[in-house]
């Protein structure tokens, strides 16, 4: 059986896993701001407790090399070619899908929401990916971290 180089669990291939998801994000950054998508959907006192934009850009850079860094970790320990490998991918989809439904041309309602969906589909993906591998479960923190402060600032600032 072939198994894709994206696949293999050698550190060739976590440089392959992060940069795919890293080029994602940056293309992705690249048409939100493009296209206007960059205004938050927020209430200016909500904005307050967020950082700066660029720094938001660099949060979402590390967190994708992370789920890159996650996908990798997964095929290496748990040796499963199969779904529960491409849940980092599905979350970098959802997430990639942020900038969207936080955007000013969304409501508030839309990104509170949208920003549960995806801290939910974060820790579903830590726990489905943490009983083969801890160490992806790991790599998946720091989003899990990041989606429970942005729901906070929807939430309770």
């Amino acid at each position: 059986m072939h198994t894709a180089s994206r696949d293999r669990g050698d550190m060739p291939n976590l440089w392959v896993n992060i940069a795919a998801l890293v080029g994602a994000v940056l293309i992705g950054n690249a048409l939100i701001f493009s296209l206007g998508f960059d205004g938050g959907s927020l209430s200016p006192a909500k904005e307050a407790w967020l950082p700066p934009g660029p720094l938001v850009g660099m949060i979402w850079v590390v967190q994708f090399a992370l789920m890159g860094a996650a996908r990798w970790l997964y095929v290496r320990d748990a040796r499963d070619h199969g779904w529960r490998g491409w849940l980092p991918v599905g979350l970098a989809l959802i997430c990639l899908a942020f900038p969207v439904y936080t955007s000013g041309l969304a409501d508030p309602a839309t990104g509170a929401i949208g920003t549960l969906v995806t801290l939910v589909a974060t820790l579903a993906a830590m726990l489905t990916l943490g009983r083969r591998s801890s160490a992806a479960a790991w790599a998946l923190v720091p989003l899990a971290i990041w989606g429970s402060y942005v729901a906070c600032v929807y939430y309770l600032a």
